[in-house]
């Protein structure tokens, strides 16, 4: 029954992710500069990351624990990647938030993140856990988990390193958006997003699964199309916002 609803909520985020990557350009998340203004039903900012992201740690927590890989060494690894993004951002990011008086998140976008990141978290504990054929400590020489690592940690170090910048700006004059300058902020308007994709990119190659691909594809499908509506935003908000700069990917989108 467990693998049967494994398999129906992987191939449903598969099928869907192209569908929500066209439907993000016209309603993307309500949430920060593109919060709804409409919206009569609202959850505090940190409040509802952690409704959003903690479910990534409990259900992910949940399904590796009672797998028979859980002492492997790569499933420790991998474990520990996907621990190191999310107890951050459900736990720590969310305190470092500055959020203007008032702000929130629509309860629909809350809810709907809290549910994906379960399934998510699901999907991908249980075929770690209890799916995936790990030949002891043989497969820590794979390329593919080396690759997949050095990924992970450079998408890591951006997305920190990026997210760090804005806070910052919000100290510095909370209530106001501002210009992010300095680190990746040089070449394109999000490059927390792009730290983001490349983190799930490198858990993907080292993984090598598909509902770590699945993870990557919804990651794309969200952030791309809010990338490119962020950079909209600046450039009408801002008139001296710097011209070279592009969305997500530098010199190209």
């Amino acid at each position: 029954m467990t693998q049967d609803i494994y398999q129906f909520i992987l191939v449903l985020i598969l099928a869907t992710s192209f569908p929500v990557f066209l439907l993000c350009f016209w309603k993307p998340g309500s949430y920060g500069r593109h919060a709804s203004a409409d919206a009569h039903r609202t959850v505090p900012v940190r409040v509802a990351w952690l409704i959003m992201e903690v479910p990534a740690v409990l259900s992910f927590l949940y399904f590796y624990l009672s797998g028979p890989n859980r002492s492997e060494p790569v499933a420790l690894l991998l474990l520990g990647m996907w621990l190191l993004h999310y107890v951050h951002r459900a736990l720590i990011y969310p305190l470092r938030l500055r959020p203007r008086p008032g702000a929130g998140n629509s309860l629909r976008t809350t809810i709907e993140g809290g549910l994906y990141c379960t399934a998510n978290g699901f999907i991908n504990g249980y075929w770690i856990g209890h799916l995936a054929d790990f030949d002891g400590t043989a497969v820590l020489q794979d390329p593919r988990l080396i690759l997949g690592v050095a990924i992970f940690a450079f998408g890591f170090a951006l997305n920190k390193h990026s997210d760090s910048l804005l806070l910052s700006l919000r100290k510095d004059s909370p209530g106001q958006y501002l210009i992010p300058h300095g680190g990746a902020f040089r070449w394109i308007s999000s490059p927390n997003y792009l730290g983001e994709i490349l983190t799930w990119l490198g858990f993907a190659i080292a993984c090598w699964s598909l509902p770590a691909l699945s993870f990557l594809l919804f990651t794309c499908a969200n952030l791309i199309p809010r990338a490119v509506l962020n950079h909209r935003w600046y450039n009408r908000y801002f008139t001296d916002y710097p011209v070279q700069r592009k969305a997500i990917i530098p010199s190209f989108l």
